[in-house]
């Protein structure tokens, strides 16, 4: 059954399935013509791999251009460390900032602070005066900037080191990021402890190859969190009617091809948002007593009895998650392209006299590939079926 365990049958009312605990954080929204630049160390570069948060991202803007171009640099600092010189770019912080004011953002998702946390208590003023510089080095772009935390240091288990200490390091720059995000009014996303919960939780899941660069899972994760502290509205997929086809309410899908027949009834939802594993809300009352099966697209995903079709449920189904992993390849395909056009493998001297040319071509695919891309961020039509399957128990 593709219906996850947790979300099977949950018999909600509807607003109480989408409270947020907390305080609002501050209000942060994309839109269409945005140039978002990823900028920061290990993280950063580890997401054009997996591509979630820029999945979770775009799908908010499904119509219009969009563009992503991630700088992510693994052992890289504020300091532009590792930003090494070659075809027409400089070294260091110098490269850094050459690169992000010539991609000219309006949102800059800025990642660092986990290399910078090895230097201990100690590193701390020079991280901070460091920091400092960097988002002065950048304040003329006038980009919609946010602050990310750096993650955690994950416990293996022996033979491996224990992180203990390094990771009450890590708080240390983390609160040194907090604090300058709040003196420039910037939004400020929390990923350690979070990362930290999660594995606790959920204690033989791995979220990182080695301790510090995320893998697939890790990534995944970090994608819905940040996507979440953001205060990004969820995506909200409600739909209510009748036994007799009256639509009684919906909000985040376009619902028409309503019908009744001798089983059940029939509906075509168009989503307003892309789904990447969220919720939905299903309600139809005055069906007749008996079982029901929820078809999607002509799969039965669960039955359950009228009685509770009546209250309403909520559900999700991998048939649905799957609608935003062709976005997701794309994006992985684009960030591939782009980083081979951003870091070529062939960057020496000698070759300095047709990389040009390299270039040109590389944006070429990249241009169709974003209009992949935009396609694959518009939503899509599903047919559901609530279809009697058997009397009452």
């Amino acid at each position: 059954m593709s219906i996850r365990p947790m979300c099977l049958l949950m018999l909600l009312a509807y607003p109480g399935a989408w409270v947020r605990s907390g305080e609002p954080p501050p209000r942060f929204e994309l839109r269409a013509g945005d140039r978002v630049v990823l900028l920061g160390s290990g993280v950063i570069e580890q997401e054009r791999r997996y591509g979630y948060l820029e999945t979770c991202l775009s799908r908010r803007v499904p119509e219009g251009s969009l563009v992503f171009r991630n700088l992510g640099w693994a052992g890289d600092t504020v300091r532009g460390i590792a930003r090494t010189g070659g075809y027409q770019n400089p070294e260091g912080f110098a490269r850094l900032a050459k690169e992000v004011q010539d991609y000219k953002p309006t949102v800059l998702f800025i990642g660092y602070g986990m290399n910078e946390s090895f230097d201990g208590p100690a590193g701390l003023p020079g991280f901070r005066e460091d920091y400092g510089k960097l988002l002065a080095k950048l304040a003329p772009l006038k980009a919609r900037i946010l602050l990310l935390s750096s993650t955690y240091q994950e416990d293996l288990g022996r033979p491996f080191p224990d992180p203990a200490a390094h990771n009450r390091d890590i708080d240390k720059y983390n609160s040194v990021i907090h604090k300058l995000a709040e003196e420039h009014k910037l939004p400020y996303v929390e990923l350690a402890w979070t990362l930290l919960a999660s594995k606790r939780a959920e204690p033989d899941k791995r979220l990182t190859t080695n301790g510090l660069q995320l893998n697939e899972a890790g990534s995944k994760l970090v994608a819905r969190v940040i996507e979440d502290q953001l205060g990004l509205p969820m995506r909200r997929w409600r739909v209510e009617l009748d036994a007799a086809g009256k639509v009684i309410a919906s909000e985040g899908a376009k619902i028409d091809k309503v019908a009744t027949t001798k089983e059940g009834i029939r509906l075509q939802a168009t989503d307003r948002m892309l789904a990447a594993g969220d919720g939905q809300y299903l309600k139809v009352v005055g069906l007749p007593a008996g079982e029901y099966a929820l078809k999607m697209d002509g799969k039965s995903l669960f039955k359950t009895s009228a009685d509770n079709w009546q209250r309403g449920l909520v559900f999700v189904d991998d048939l649905m998650t799957a609608d935003a992993e062709p976005l997701r390849q794309a994006i992985i395909v684009n960030n591939d392209l782009f980083y081979r056009r951003w870091r070529p493998f062939n960057d020496h001297s000698r070759h300095w006299g047709f990389i040009g040319g390299d270039g040109k071509l590389y944006d070429q695919e990249m241009a169709a590939q974003e209009k992949i891309i935009a396609e694959r961020r518009r939503p899509r039509s599903h047919q559901y079926e609530v279809v009697r399957v058997g009397d009452a128990k």
